[in-house]
């Protein structure tokens, strides 16, 4: 027992050097805590600075979120007032308040280009003194020009659809004369003839997905332009909407009479292309190859009755299988760069036939 009472206190000593070590380790690391939270809060008010500044800063970015929505809101104002503006153009009235216009940069014509000016009164710089290009009563308001080359008119006509867009552009663009326009689809819009042709004043006038019928209903902003021959390419959507041959044929044949109207009374050159063959991992191309060949032929027949150049590109583009050849095949419907330099060795004698190499006048 006396031991036993002798070792207690040694114990108890023992036992309070471990507390006390404890207890020393707990406050060095409740010290280190503290510090990094004084440090963090330090960063933090650098960073934010005071309560007064961040209040202040709070405010400036609550002036600023207004301001943003009150241009927000004028840029909205402005487009509905174009909207209503293009409308009345579209329908052929003039607009409500006509000074709701927009100041645009004149750009420097580049070398080469040709150059397209609008007098006050509409008519297009170069002509007769005191008189108007009336031909087939196309005119230009010079605030339909400014619309259209407006940034954000042109960014709202993105956001539209492009077929619809298209057909705007052309409908509004002011008219001068043109040696030859080049009419169809996707497989026109994608070529750049000016380049293949690039000593003729020439207009590409295709629109991507453009039927028969679809070209039939722009022709009057085709002769706004003041085409001297028109090289038409259609049909392939068509065949690919799974239009039956008999009603291809007989659309077909109100566009060559319209074709022939316009040939007459304006003195137009057309020249009528044959729909080129499909290529074969196109779905359904077989049919679409031998409907298209059917719509061909009967399309050459009705040429020749009406007097119009048929130009067959059948053969020069399909290989063994009537397909589209593959050394020109872009995805089975379009043609590479190869097929369009292809297409322009065929097509340059028609497209030259008749031109005055001085001022490309078209001679009889």
């Amino acid at each position: 027992m006396e031991r036993e009472e002798r070792r207690r206190p040694a114990r108890r000593k023992r036992r309070n050097g471990v507390m006390l070590a404890v207890i020393v380790v707990l406050l060095v690391f409740g010290i280190g805590e503290l510090v990094v939270l004084v440090k963090q809060r330090k960063e933090i008010r650098e960073l934010t600075g005071t309560p007064g500044e961040v209040q202040a800063q709070l405010a400036a970015a609550q002036e600023e979120a207004a301001a943003l929505r009150a241009q927000v809101e004028s840029t909205q104002a402005e487009r509905d007032a174009y909207l209503v503006q293009i409308e009345q153009l579209t329908a052929g009235a003039v607009p409500a308040d006509p000074a709701v216009t927009v100041d645009v940069p004149v750009e420097e014509p580049t070398a080469g280009s040709p150059v397209e000016t609008v007098e006050p009164d509409g008519s297009e710089a170069g002509g007769d003194p005191g008189t108007e290009d009336t031909q087939a009563g196309y005119t230009i308001e010079e605030n339909v020009k400014r619309i259209y080359e407006d940034i954000r008119y042109q960014q709202f006509a993105k956001e539209n659809d492009p077929y619809d867009t298209k057909q705007y552009t052309f409908a509004t663009m002011y008219s001068y004369p043109t040696d030859v326009v080049f009419l169809g689809d996707s497989l026109t819009e994608r070529c750049s003839w000016n380049e293949l042709f690039p000593d003729l004043n020439v207009k590409n006038r295709g629109i991507g997905g453009d039927t028969v019928n679809g070209v039939l209903v722009r022709l009057d902003t085709v002769m706004k332009t003041q085409p001297k021959k028109i090289f038409l390419m259609v049909g392939v959507n068509n065949l690919m909407n799974n239009n039956s041959v008999d009603q291809i044929v007989e659309d077909y044949g109100v566009l060559l009479d319209k074709l022939v109207k316009i040939r007459d009374e304006d003195g137009v050159k057309i020249y009528v292309e044959s729909i080129l063959p499909a290529g074969p991992e196109l779905k359904d191309a077989s049919r679409i190859i031998l409907d298209g060949r059917e719509v061909n032929k009967a399309v050459k027949s009705m040429c020749e009755e009406r007097g119009i150049t048929y130009i067959d590109l059948t053969d020069a583009f399909s290989n063994a299988d009537l397909a589209l050849n593959s050394e020109y095949d872009y995805d089975g419907v379009h043609i590479n760069a190869k097929g369009y330099r292809a297409l322009r060795d065929i097509l340059d004698d028609y497209v030259y036939e008749g031109f005055d190499e001085e001022n490309n006048e078209v001679s009889e």
